[in-house]
């Protein structure tokens, strides 16, 4: 600027002028723009936010108290690299953690802007910071263990748009693990809006060296996985976890050769408390693994193995492996908890017939209860022979609703083996035909039908009936409210006939004496409630004829009926 006299004019972007300052000397007017232009200079220009009650106050307090961007701790090379809109190759680690750093000092809100590269981020013993996403943070090709490590951090809140890029490399064993040293608890984490791509591992919460860490109040709202293999590993006995409407996918969409034979399972649960709300969880790329893999964890706390919760509400559920199996990899011993498998209100669908859609081993205990509106098909291909749930310890409880199974799944109760499984009142054996079975003379003979309904529900109980020895033995976990119907034809239509029932073993009652002739064709038919029986015990019905020795001749229309619940 020259010793001459200057105008300062200030316009809208409608040419309107809203200021001005007429007659400003060369050198003030130096000055005053290189103060402007100084980092300072934000603190020379007033703010006032547009609405009654407002106070005045300048861009600086405004800018640098309000939130802070990943952005503002670059250089202008990283600035330019992370604002590019492609894959990221300017390192900017140590930008990014001076940003995290500084955020959840001053309690600032963090912008992560743009897309940056990283080796490592290590957070620990934060707590309180506010993310607000609106970039992608990407995995150098060459690093190793954990992308983001949250360390004894609790209060954080992600929102907005975040991801996550492993770019393909095995090298990092994890994504985002959110855990705790044991020193302090990790908890009330709410991530909102947050993807991932390319990684073997994206989250993983807890810690099983660390089976009784607090890891808990959380809660995951997952956008969207792509090219995840392994998308959650859930472990402790203290950590306890929500999903809402969250899309936990496993797949090597994107991957190499290397990449696409690892073997993929889309959630793993390990002693933990995991509960998923609407949403979609899929395993559909591949007939190896699984969807969830449930397994055990030693906890000193509570003196022996436990086995968590795993709770899914009203997801859509697509899977070509099995749904859930049970595992114990380090042959942890019997529980002192047992664990909970459920799955309520969800739909989906499973594509194969290879193996038993739901498994549990034999050192599973605990409950799995598929119900509650739960819908599972098989649109494509053929009918599925394989069974729906095989449980492999007896004192495993079974809530399988009956429409759980539809579409070309295999139908009523004979699709479950194993287990004490639970049901409401129905019948579940039907025996007929004694074949001309010989009923000498006031002798007490146990009735043998030798004809046995198979099919649905009848195919579960069937084994337990004996034809040679007439004899229904109760299977694990027992029967309740059992009642026994017999109709019964002899060659002596006109001489009493009596029919007791055994239980265990032992008299349990005797039916009236029903003397045959024109008025029933010689039929007599009796019904006794049992009540609950334990498992073990056995049933049988007993005819003594009166009068004369006879033979059955009912044939198939001769028949015991046992109904019950359990």
């Amino acid at each position: 600027f020259s010793a001459a006299s200057y105008k300062i004019v200030l316009k809208d972007s409608a040419d309107v002028t809203i200021w001005t300052q007429d007659n400003l000397a060369g050198d003030a007017t130096a000055s005053a723009l290189a103060a402007l232009a100084a980092s300072s200079g934000a603190s020379l220009v007033g703010y006032i936010q547009g609405a009654s009650g407002t106070v005045a106050t300048t861009v600086a307090y405004k800018l640098q108290n309000e939130s802070v961007s990943t952005l503002d701790f670059m250089s202008s090379s990283q600035r330019v690299d992370a604002l590019s809109g492609s894959t990221p190759v300017v390192d900017a680690t140590a930008a990014i953690t001076a940003a995290i750093a500084y955020a959840a000092s001053s309690k600032k809100k963090l912008r992560i802007i743009g897309n940056s590269l990283v080796t490592n981020l290590v957070c620990s013993g934060i707590n309180g910071l506010h993310i607000v996403g609106e970039g992608t943070i990407y995995g150098a090709t060459g690093g190793t263990g954990t992308l983001w490590d949250w360390i004894n951090c609790s209060d954080i809140t992600v929102e907005g748009r975040l991801g996550l890029h492993g770019q393909y490399n095995q090298g990092y064993t994890k994504g985002w693990w959110q855990r705790t040293t044991g020193a302090s608890a990790s908890q009330y984490f709410d991530i909102k809006g947050i993807g991932f791509n390319g990684l073997t591992n994206p989250i993983w919460i807890g810690d099983k060296s660390i089976p009784d860490a607090i890891v808990s109040e959380t809660t995951y709202q997952i956008r969207s996985m792509y090219g995840c293999i392994s998308p959650l590993t859930v472990e402790g006995v203290n950590t306890v976890v929500h999903f809402p409407s969250s899309q936990i996918l496993s797949n090597s969409s994107g991957g190499s050769a290397p990449w696409v034979a690892l073997t993929q399972t889309t959630i793993t649960v390990v002693g933990a408390d995991v509960s998923i709300t609407g949403g979609e969880v899929q395993h559909a790329s591949t007939t190896t693994g699984k969807l969830i893999d449930f397994q055990p964890i030693t906890s000193a706390a509570l003196g022996g193995t436990v086995w968590g919760q795993l709770r899914v509400f009203n997801a859509d559920l697509e899977t070509a492996a099995p749904l859930v199996g049970t595992s114990n990899p380090s042959a942890l011993g019997s529980p002192v908890i047992g664990g909970l498998i459920e799955f309520s209100g969800c739909t989906g669908a499973h594509t194969q017939d290879i193996t038993s859609f739901v498994q549990t081993d034999s050192t599973y205990v605990g409950d799995v209860v598929i119900d509650n509106n739960c819908r599972f098909f098989k649109p494509l291909g053929s009918v599925r022979t394989q069974l729906n749930a095989t449980i492999g310890n007896n004192a495993c409880n079974v809530w399988i609703g009956d429409n759980t199974f539809g579409k070309n799944f295999v139908q009523g109760l004979q699709g479950i083996s194993g287990g004490t499984i639970h049901f409401d009142r129905r019948v579940i054996l039907s025996a007929s035909n004694c074949a001309s079975q010989v009923l000498a003379l006031a002798t007490e003979t146990i009735l043998k039908f030798g004809t046995v309904a198979t099919g649905d529900d009848y195919n579960r109980f069937a084994s337990s009936y004996s034809a040679a020895t007439g004899v229904f033995t109760v299977p694990s976990g027992g029967l309740k409210s059992v009642s026994v119907n017999v109709g019964l034809r002899t060659t002596q239509p006109t001489q009493p006939l009596d029919l007791s029932i055994y239980v265990g073993g032992a008299l349990f009652s005797v039916g009236s004496q029903m003397p045959g002739g024109a008025s029933n064709s010689g039929w007599g038919k009796w019904y006794f409630d049992l009540g609950d029986l334990a498992a073990g015990t056995t049933i049988s019905a007993r005819a003594t004829q009166s009068g004369a020795g006879s033979t059955t001749n009912g044939g198939v229309y001769e028949s015991m009926v046992i109904s019950c619940k359990n």
